[in-house]
Parts: structure tokens; sequence; C-alpha cells
């Protein structure tokens, strides 16, 4: 039977392959890694940041005393408003604002960044799928349903793979 006859043969050549690129994406999770602190580092030590965080402060204190206006009880008189402002309703106040803020800059620094080059990389897999597929129908054109069949799957899971990391499915599965 050729096919027990070419299962080792097989069986290297998926060792060849895989064995690389599982080595590629340790690597490369360390260069992202490396390239996600780097980011980091430079909002936080960048003055707009903080400007921005000051800012955003200044707003929370100021909601807080627009929500404490609202809520004066005329009727009451002026003897029971209170000018003293509580640190608790500032900070729950500013929580929305920071977040915002944070998920605005992950997606602009990070998020997209990251799903541009997934993208290019799905694309290579792709590309290298569809050509090992091309590769293996000139080898054995013999095994015409094999290779069809072969080829049929691999293109699927190539699109699939492609469809999945595409930038608007990474950015918009960060937005939700």
């Amino acid at each position: 039977d050729i096919f027990k006859a070419s299962r080792p043969h097989l069986a290297q050549l998926v060792l060849h392959v895989v064995k690389p690129a599982a080595q590629w994406v340790a690597s490369a999770l360390l260069s992202v890694e490396a390239w996600f602190q780097q980011k980091l580092s430079e909002a936080a030590s960048s003055n707009d940041w903080f400007q921005q965080l000051a800012g955003m402060a200044r707003s929370a204190i100021r909601k807080t005393y627009m929500d404490k206006y609202r809520s004066l009880n005329i009727k009451a008189g002026a003897g029971a408003a209170s000018a003293r402002l509580d640190i608790v309703k500032v900070a729950v106040n500013l929580v929305p604002a920071f977040f915002e803020k944070l998920k605005t800059w992950s997606l602009h620094h990070i998020v997209e960044p990251l799903a541009r080059e997934l993208m290019k990389l799905s694309r290579d897999i792709t590309n290298t799928i569809m050509h090992g597929i091309d590769a293996l129908s000139g080898l054995i054109p013999f095994w015409g349903g094999l290779v069809g069949a072969l080829a049929s799957s691999a293109g699927a899971a190539a699109k699939q793979i492609e469809s999945t990391f595409s930038f608007k499915s990474i950015v918009s599965g960060f937005e939700k």
C-alpha cells in the first residue's frame, strides 16, 4: 500500500514544517511581549498621559459638584447644603473616564497594530498552505481524489484562519 510506505516520509515532512513553525511562534511571542512592555513604558513616561489623567480628575470633580448641585433641596434651605466634596463620589465618577481612556489607548496602540500583523501572518499562512497543496498535487498526480480532498480541506482551513485573524474581527472583538 502506497500510503503505508509514504507515512514515515509524510511524518518527517510534517516534523520539518511544524517544529520550525512552533519555534518561530515562541520567538515571536517573546518579541511581542517586549514590544508590549515598551509601549506601556512609553505611555507611562509620557507627560501627555499624566496631563490627560489630571484632566479626567478635574472632570470627575466637576461632575461630582454638578451632581451635588442638582440634588440640592431648595425647600430645605441653604443651611442644609454642604460644600464638602465626597472623594468616593469623585473616584466613582473618575473610573468610567479612566477605563474609556485606557480602552481607547489600548485599541490604538496595542490591538490595532497587532491585528494588522496577525492579518498579514494569516494571509501568509493561507498562501503557504495553498502552495503546499499545489506542490503535493504536482508530486503525486495519480492520487487525484486524495489531493482534491486535501486541497479542498486545506483551502477551507486556510480561509478560516484568514477570517479568524482578520483586522476587523480582532478589533471588533476587543471593542465589545
